[in-house]
């Protein structure tokens, strides 16, 4: 695995013990990965470990990301 992939990974799972813990179904839960500062090679690297949302801050540093990753299941 990947850096990237191994943080998601972690994530993921303390997601999924927290919706156990709270009752929750874990596939309710909506993970925004927040890819401000980080650039297209991570984010290559989050989707293949199959992350589909993003979140940035300002629309300067999204502007080339939206248009790299255009036309793909991305939200």
């Amino acid at each position: 695995m990947n850096p990237v992939a191994d943080n998601l990974a972690r994530v993921r799972d303390a997601i999924a013990a927290a919706a156990a813990a709270a009752g929750r179904d874990p596939g309710a839960i909506r993970l925004i990965a927040v890819s401000k500062t980080h650039g297209i090679a991570a984010l290559e690297a989050a989707i293949a470990a199959g992350q589909r949302v993003f979140g940035e801050s300002t629309v300067q540093e999204a502007r080339p990301k939206l248009a790299h990753f255009a036309g793909r299941a991305l939200e």
